[in-house]
């Protein structure tokens, strides 16, 4: 199942920030069951919308299923969330698809967020999600019935590909299933001066769906990624 590697938090009182470049990169390969000689892969390189905030949406509330959403607690002392990171694919990308998402779901304490009127969440202060980077497991391979509930997902939203037949739909990882599928956090650094959280992170994953059984559609290797939360 997955894997999750090591990180660091760090303070911006000890550490200046620099000018950064915030990108997602990866090479994709579309998965051809019936022909796999024809398979291509594309080296994908994406930025990140850095203007748009991280905000959290209650699970149970979005149109999509998830095979690890079965059960996900909602209390009154805490809610099951998804909050997404958009990134846009580069000119110099020949890739169908043009924004992406990298997603965290998780469960939260509501008295660590403010709701808004929209029924959107914020952190009221991004230092309980940087400790939640760091110590819970993000690649969790235990998708079915068990206590894993944090899961980090790359998404492809309003998702169209003929040779998958797929529509206008939204395409995920659906967590980590197979051996081979790895996420490591490189680092987690949190700058307190400005409530933000700079996270770089490397991962191998497939996307697919999940049931009784699995269908992927495409493999993505070499993932990286470099992101500014706040």
């Amino acid at each position: 199942m997955g894997s999750y590697g090591p990180s660091t938090i760090l303070n911006a009182q000890e550490n200046e920030q620099a000018p950064q470049n915030y990108f997602l990169t990866f090479d994709i390969t579309g998965i051809n069951y019936m022909n796999p000689e024809a398979q291509k892969q594309t080296a994908v390189y994406a930025n990140q919308d850095i203007e748009t905030e991280l905000v959290f949406y209650e699970l149970d509330s979005l149109d999509r299923f998830f095979s690890f959403g079965f059960g996900l607690p909602n209390t009154e002392d805490s809610v099951a969330l998804l909050g997404q990171l958009r990134f846009v694919l580069d000119e110099s990308t020949p890739f169908e698809q043009e924004v992406f998402h990298l997603e965290f779901v998780l469960v939260e304490d509501r008295i660590n967020l403010q709701a808004k009127a929209n029924g959107s969440y914020r952190y009221n202060n991004l230092e309980v999600l940087a400790k939640h980077l760091k110590n819970l497991n993000w690649a969790g391979g235990d998708l079915f019935g068990g206590s894993q509930i944090s899961q980090f997902l790359l998404s492809f939203p309003s998702a169209s590909f003929k040779e998958h037949q797929i529509n206008n739909q939204t395409l995920t990882s659906n967590g980590f299933y197979f051996e081979h599928e790895i996420l490591d956090f490189t680092n987690i650094a949190y700058h307190q001066e400005t409530n933000q959280i700079d996270l770089s992170g490397a991962f191998t994953l497939e996307m697919k769906e999940l049931s009784c059984g699995f269908y992927s559609f495409f493999l993505v290797e070499n993932g990286n990624f470099h992101a500014l939360i706040k």
